[in-house]
């Protein structure tokens, strides 16, 4: 009676036909010549390829769920070959995938195995991408696609399987998306269990997988030291978990567990192997640890049982050449069958004599592929020593030199007591068998289900053989492919040194891999990601040429609309810091003249009710300045454009205005404010940048701190010479532990809550830590919730480097220069008119005085006289630039001494770089502290008395 065949969805085999027969290989050659390429391609592919097959056919319903049957074609089901590529693939097999099964193949995660071998079942297809280490602390990325193989009956055979390695297509798009918020999303789905541990040995994130499969709690372990909560003891290596830490943090190599590692948390005790690895910060300093766990795959030691696979064979092959012996270890007998000699083409002439079998043995040993001798011999060592049975295929040349696939099978029986008393033995021929794996029929399933098109050309480049996967793909069928050239795909938009340069580097010998844009049949353009490489006869010629090709037009779109998306967000980014330079520019300018005048009338203004209006406007002045100073460094760390004048400094003399400017406004809030410098302290430094640094803390003490004390301090540790410390404490509300590695982070800044009632300060507490970084100091954070928090920066007194005050020289040479002057007179160029009332107000108190609001009008004055020196706004307005004016009065005869100061806008250490080398002497920045820059152009033009 036939058997009745399941409802199968036409999907589930694609390449059958609707008649349920596998389509015939199109090809121009012979059988025999057919097959040969086949194999060719088979073993010369960059992909990797095995089959896994049933010992004999099945009948799976996909729409019925069979336990029974599911689970014997999961531990049955063996891979019966492969190619070299698919073994460098699966590291964990040690080149050797034969006889692998679905469930050793997926002994690190055994659940999620059998889950996805139901979804291979239940479609007929499968897709997967894993990850396996090659070496330590190096892994790649392999995708796998399994197709399901069936007879015409449409009976289950079993599967073909294919795989590539995308690890550098995982790392492109990495790159593209490395800035998006989605990263934690990736770590969190890795397959694997994950722990993440910070510098300190506190464990700060593991992903689901870990939760689930070692059971552990995510709430009992994040935010908890590692070592308190979990321990592993390693026996291999012969350490614990501290152990591996310290190790894996000294030498920055990873650890690999072994398999019989164990993991121990709280009352559980878990299997476990992995690796434990360092992470390092760009300039290599330790920051923390990786743990990636799995459960280790026990070490199989199979011993087939054949009783399936003879009956199998013997439906294949009617005529099964096997030959049989016996060893009796209580009697010492030792019996051996004609059919052994018959098999192996050895004439029988010892019959009878004790030393036949090792006669027999000796020479099947010379016969033996030199290749497969160290793993008969092993197993003949165990079963001398051990007494353990074994199961082994090898190849040998008989001695008409043909290569024959032999299978010895040997088992050992004892008595009651568990005494060996009988060693029996068979070898059959498996040679009909493995040339079935290897014939025309076999390999047609195979390349025909293959999930990628398949091509072969001559050397000239004429297709002479091509799957239906490349003609799904291409739109051509297989009969149009044939006889042309793969240029008849050619897109037209490729210049022509690039297939130049692709046939050069094939025909070299080398395998060329890439993407290339071809046309379908129908005229569309698609995405084919590509390898072809040459097949090489016995004189080391190009034979032949064998392509792989996948349609990844789906992949270069997504790839497309990410970069994409990462321009448009570089655009905006360009446009926030444009927008931010330019409103840098605008407010610094109305700012000059408005601080400037304020100076001026809280100086002559004698009411102290008025005083302290002007006073508070004054304030509030200084607050936008605070916020504009804190832009430019904001724009200055992007530009990457810091200046660091190095010097040797008095920390007490550094600090000195920061600490007069805070302590007023603490004491107007309320708060005492301390401040202790410790004597005889001196340090090399950047004395403006010291001072930015400290002053962003304390402005950050201040503002959080509603009641108490703001302390700063400058000491020198007891029993340390090489370190200074800057600190600033607090008895404000405190910072959680969980929000301190955020503190410097634009979190703070970017927060939208209006009922907050204290400015942001992520912005200052980032310039902060760069700025430290660039003195190359380190800053540290300790904090008591609800009670206090201390801002330590770490800075080493000396320094190798030290840059003379360029300025300082600049001052003496002109100060000598204007000492023969008799008159003194200032020329200010300015367009704005409050700016320049507000410099003259406060400059004609030394010497005399004019103005210019135009570049022109200002070459005209300086034609008419000698002035003592000329200061100068960059930005003019319509007509000169202040750089233009600068060089026109330059030139003019007695010019050539005269000092140049610019007064701008422009704020940013690149605009202070660019605006002295275009020749200003000196640079500074609005709005003026008119009472320090008056006594810097007294200093400068006016000559010492005596």
């Amino acid at each position: 009676m036939e058997r009745a065949k399941p409802y199968r969805s036409a999907n589930i085999n694609p390449v059958k036909r609707s008649d349920g027969l596998l389509p015939e290989i199109a090809s121009t050659h012979t059988e025999p010549y057919t097959n040969y390429i086949l194999r060719l391609l088979f073993e010369a592919s960059p992909d990797g390829f095995f089959v896994m097959m049933l010992d004999e056919p099945v009948m799976w319903d996909p729409a019925t769920d069979d336990p029974a049957l599911f689970d014997h074609i999961f531990q049955t089901q063996k891979i019966t070959i492969f190619n070299t590529r698919s073994a460098e693939l699966n590291p964990a097999f040690d080149g050797n995938l034969m006889g692998v099964t679905p469930e050793r193949y997926f002994y690190y995660d055994v659940a999620n195995g059998r889950a996805a071998w139901k979804k291979l079942l239940k479609t007929g297809w499968l897709n997967m991408e894993t990850s396996e280490s090659i070496a330590p602390g190096m892994n790649i990325w392999i995708e796998t696609e399994f197709v399901n193989i069936y007879d015409q009956d449409g009976l289950l055979l079993g599967c073909f399987a294919t795989q590539r390695d995308i690890t550098l297509k995982n790392a492109e798009v990495d790159t593209l998306t490395a800035s998006s918020s989605e990263l934690s999303a990736a770590i969190a789905a890795v397959g694997d269990p994950f722990i993440m541990v910070d510098a300190n040995g506190v464990i700060t994130y593991l992903n689901y997988t870990a939760e689930v499969t070692l059971d552990l709690s995510y709430d009992r372990l994040v935010n908890k030291k590692l070592t308190d909560l979990l321990q592993i003891i390693d026996p291999d290596s012969g350490l614990d978990l501290k152990q591996i830490l310290d190790q894996v943090k000294k030498t920055g190599i990873a650890n690999r567990l072994g398999n019989k590692a164990k993991l121990k948390y709280g009352i559980n005790d878990t299997a476990v192997t992995g690796v434990i690895s360092s992470v390092k910060n760009a300039d290599g300093s330790h920051i923390g640890w990786i743990l990636l766990l799995r459960y280790p795959g026990d070490v199989l030691k199979e011993i087939v049982e054949d009783t399936v696979n003879l009956g199998r064979m013997k439906k294949l092959n009617r005529s099964l050449a096997a030959g049989y012996w016996e060893i009796d270890l209580h009697k010492g007998a030792v019996w051996i069958s004609d059919e052994i000699f018959e098999l192996y083409g050895i004439n029988r002439t010892l019959e009878d004599d004790p030393e036949e079998l090792k006669f027999l043995q000796n020479k099947i040993n010379e016969m033996i592929v030199p290749e497969d001798r160290p793993k008969v011999e092993k197993a003949a060592t165990d079963l001398i020593h051990d007494f353990k049975g074994y199961v082994v295929d090898y190849r040998l040349f008989d001695p008409s030199k043909t290569l024959r696939y032999i299978r010895s099978i040997v088992e050992v029986h004892n008595d009651e007591s568990g005494t060996p008393v009988l060693i029996s033995g068979a070898a059959i021929d498996l040679t009909w068998y493995y040339n079935h794996l290897t014939t025309s029929s076999f390999f047609e399933q195979i390349i025909e289900g293959a999930p990628l098109g398949i091509m072969v050309t001559d050397p000239s480049g004429i297709i002479q053989y091509a799957n239906q996967k490349l003609a799904e793909i291409t739109g051509y069928s297989v009969a149009e492919l044939l006889g042309q050239k793969p240029s008849l795909l050619k897109s037209g938009v490729l210049p022509p040194v690039f297939y130049e340069n692709l046939w050069k580097v094939v025909l070299s010998g080398d395998i060329w891999q890439g993407d290339i844009i071809n046309r379908k049949k129908d005229g569309t353009h698609y995405w084919d990601s590509g390898a072809i490489s040459g097949l090489k006869g016995k004189d080391g010629g190009i034979e032949r040429l064998v392509a792989f090709k996948q349609d990844v037009t789906a992949r270069k779109k997504l790839e497309s609309d990410i970069k994409k998306q990462k321009d448009n967000l570089d655009r905006l980014h360009k446009e926030k810091i444009a927008l931010l330079e330019d409103l840098n520019l605008e407010i610094r300018n109305p700012l000059n003249g408005i601080s400037g005048f304020l100076d001026l009338l809280i100086s002559e203004v004698t009411d102290m009710e008025h005083r302290k209006i002007l006073r508070s406007i004054k304030h509030s002045a200084g607050r936008v300045l605070n916020r504009l100073d804190a832009v430019s460094d904001i724009l200055n760390m992007e530009k990457d454009s810091w200046s660091i004048n190095l010097r040797s400094i008095e920390p007490g003399a550094a600090l000195r205005e920061v600490l007069d400017y805070y302590r007023e406004i603490a004491e107007d809030k309320g708060l005492r404010f301390e401040s202790y410098i410790q004597d005889g302290l001196s340090l090399v430094t950047d004395p403006g940048l010291i001072a930015k640094a400290t002053g962003n803390l304390i402005n950050n003490a201040v503002k959080f701190t509603s009641d108490g004390t703001v302390r700063v301090e400058v000491v020198r540790p007891p029993a340390s010479d090489d370190e200074i410390l800057f600190r600033v404490t607090d008895t404000g509300p405190g910072i959680k532990k969980d929000e301190i590695d955020a503190i410097f982070s634009d979190a703070l800044a970017t927060q939208s809550d209006l009922t907050r009632t204290v400015e942001s300060t992520g912005f200052g507490l980032r310039v902060t830590k760069e700025i430290i970084k660039r003195l190359g100091g380190t800053i540290k954070i300790e904090s008591v919730p609800g009670k206090r928090t201390t801002f330590t920066i770490i800075l080493s007194p000396e320094t190798s480097v030290e840059v003379a005050g360029v300025e300082a020289d600049r001052l003496k040479y002109f100060k000598k220069a204007s000492s023969s002057s008799l008159r003194q007179e200032l020329l200010i160029v300015e367009d704005s008119k409050m700016n320049s009332e507000v410099m003259a107000l406060y400059l004609k108190k030394i010497c005399a005085v004019d103005t210019a609001r135009s570049g022109d009008q200002a070459v005209r004055l300086a034609e008419g006289k000698r002035y003592a020196a000329v200061i100068l706004d960059i930005n003019l307005g319509e007509g000169l630039s202040g750089v233009d004016t600068m060089k026109k009065i330059r030139k003019l005869p007695g010019y050539e001494d005269v000092p140049f100061i610019a007064v701008t806008g422009y704020a940013l250490n690149a605009d202070r770089a660019q605006i002295v080398e275009e020749g200003f002497d000196f640079f500074y920045t609005k709005p003026l502290d008119m009472s320090s820059f008056t006594s810097f152009i007294k200093e400068l033009v006016i000559p010492e008395e005596g």
